[in-house]
């Protein structure tokens, strides 16, 4: 990377953003969607309806009724980005206009991506007055086009994303400053995507590394598109009240295992902390594809499993169908089912059991299922004897996180499903979300999970339901600890579609007023992509209250095969 960044610097060139009128699909592609570099386009948004249409006031007037999340009080959090879900709130759009129109110049208000808001039914109607050019994906908006609007003064902070983006710019000016990737060694990359170093006040005595960073600076007018590629740091102030839209839709492949090479360098020290980014891990490395499984890993694996797994039924099956009888007496830790190419693939965690070893999940659940929708449904079922929060492995699998998340991506590969879920209750929830961001799969089904395994931080909120084992890793810390699943998320920026169904009945046994499961599950629902499915007649053993009351084999159907 230090060459690069030298051979960058000899050119002027490197430290400004061309700006263009308009470029084809074929020339966006080819000059810089494959090459990683940024450009302006200055008349694209020439013949888009929202560009002569979006003010506040014709948002107040057209859609003033409809409920939109925002966000409060960033002013007094220094890590107000980081810390998102704290500052949502709810209130109408109309409301939230005229907080911007009076607000003068602050940071304190903001709607952005993670809000969402474009995903409502009651602001569908701004999607018409896009007019999205052919390098982006108009039949894919869901989750993919986010609505940005705000006083002068917001300040987006210095951080990366780890996959293309667009930014169109229909009411306001913005500053950009962006810093190419090939200067990240000099950023001060702390958490996640996020850099130490604030533009807006520049501290090179504390940050003296970042002086020899290019800074390129451009002011985007209403009208004109920025194009950042992934990897490319940037920071945004608002010098108006601005109105703007994101895209991530490209009709391009926009799914990169992006890490951060000063992250990969510093492994050792993050490991030693609470978290890390997997990705920087020699497991889960680029190295590691599933283009280029080892057959020897797969066949390995499939012996580890139970014998009655390990040879070919036909053609279309990969290993002979599991029975009650073999998931409910087998030693094994982990079983996979017969394997049919092209269907669904459930990867079920177990959850915690202290008088007895932990017994699979899901298996008759989703053999049922099977019968009810005459639709096929592929399986692996995994189990944690140690009742450790899967943080030290599976026997068979692997004896860390990251080596059980290598052995799951060698059979994905052997089963080459249409899509892969994870899902569990309990522990087993936790493991769904972690390895779900792992694996990258496609969607979560997460039944009442906790959101960390921190005992000092379940104490503050009289959570000491699972406390021995939380001490328990924090005296004998494994290799590599994944102690909380938002910040592991908020490093992936995953696409899965995350659900959390949990209880909101309080559990009468415990100390705590407040139900924990509740607690946990707006920490994760704070997250992009995840969405929340509160039952207030349940408590914490949700799957069972949904099982006794008859709903659980619609939620899965709809989930699975919706």
């Amino acid at each position: 990377m230090a060459v690069q960044r030298k051979v960058r610097k000899l050119s002027a060139q490197g430290r400004q953003i061309e700006r263009r009128p308009r470029v084809s699909k074929q020339e966006f592609l080819d000059r810089y969607y494959a090459t990683n570099t940024p450009v302006i386009l200055t008349e694209m948004l020439q013949d888009w309806p929202a560009l002569a249409k979006w003010t506040p006031d014709y948002l107040k007037a057209e859609y003033g009724q409809a409920e939109v999340e925002v966000q409060l009080g960033r002013n007094a959090d220094p890590n107000y980005e980081i810390n998102t879900f704290q500052h949502k709130t709810t209130m109408t759009l109309a409301d939230y206009a005229d907080r911007v129109l009076a607000a003068g110049e602050t940071n304190d208000l903001y709607m952005v991506a993670n809000n969402r808001n474009l995903e409502k039914a009651s602001l569908k109607g701004l999607l018409d007055d896009l007019n999205m050019p052919d390098f982006l994906d108009a039949a894919k908006t869901n989750q993919q086009v986010f609505f940005w609007f705000g006083p002068a003064g917001t300040v987006t902070p210095l951080h990366h994303d780890p996959l293309n983006v667009m930014m169109a710019h229909f009411h306001g000016r913005k500053r950009w400053r962006l810093v190419s990737p090939t200067d990240t060694p000099l950023v001060y990359n702390h958490i996640g995507v996020f850099s130490q170093v604030d533009l807006e006040q520049l501290d090179l005595e504390e940050y003296p590394l970042f002086e020899d960073a290019d800074v390129i600076e451009t002011v985007l007018e209403p009208g004109e598109i920025i194009f950042v590629p992934v990897g490319w740091w940037h920071q945004v102030k608002a010098l108006d009240v601005s109105i703007a839209v994101s895209f991530s839709n490209f009709a391009f492949p926009n799914q990169f295992d992006y890490k951060n090479p000063t992250q990969a360098q510093a492994e050792p020290q993050v490991a030693a902390q609470t978290f890390t980014r997997a990705a920087a891990s020699p497991a889960l490395s680029n190295s590691v594809s599933i283009n280029s499984i080892n057959s020897e890993l797969i066949q390995s694996l499939l012996a580890n499993s139970n014998p009655a797994n390990s040879n070919p039924a036909n053609s279309n099956s990969t290993n002979a169908a599991l029975t009650n009888r073999v998931v409910e007496t087998t030693e094994a830790c982990w079983l996979m089912d017969r394997i049919i190419s092209g269907a669904p693939l459930l990867l079920s965690f177990g959850f915690v059991s202290w008088d007895s070893p932990p017994r699979f999940d899901f298996f008759g659940r989703s053999k049922k299922l099977e019968a009810l929708t005459q639709q096929p449904l592929n399986r692996i079922l995994l189990r944690d004897p140690l009742n450790a929060w899967y943080q030290r492995g599976v026997p068979g699998l692997g004896q860390t996180v990251d080596d059980v998340a290598l052995g799951l991506r060698s059979l994905i590969a052997q089963a080459a499903p249409s899509k892969v879920i994870t899902i569990g209750q309990s522990m087993g929830a936790y493991a769904a979300i972690l390895f779900g961001q792992l694996l990258g799969v496609e969607q979560i089904l997460a039944f009442g999970p906790l959101s960390f395994l921190d005992s000092a931080r379940a104490k503050q909120i009289g959570d000491r339901r699972w406390l021995s084992v939380m001490e328990a890793l924090e005296a004998d810390p494994p290799p590599i600890l994944y102690s909380d699943l938002v910040t592991l998320c908020q490093l992936y920026q995953g696409s899965a579609d995350l659900r959390i169904i949990y209880g909101q009945k309080s559990d009468p046994s415990l100390a705590s007023p407040e139900n924990l499961d509740e607690y946990h599950a707006q920490r994760l629902g704070a997250l992009p992509h995840c969405r929340l499915y509160p039952y207030p007649e349940s408590e914490h053993a949700i799957v069972k209250y949904l099982i006794d009351t008859e709903q659980i084999d619609g939620l899965l159907q709809a989930a699975i095969w919706p």
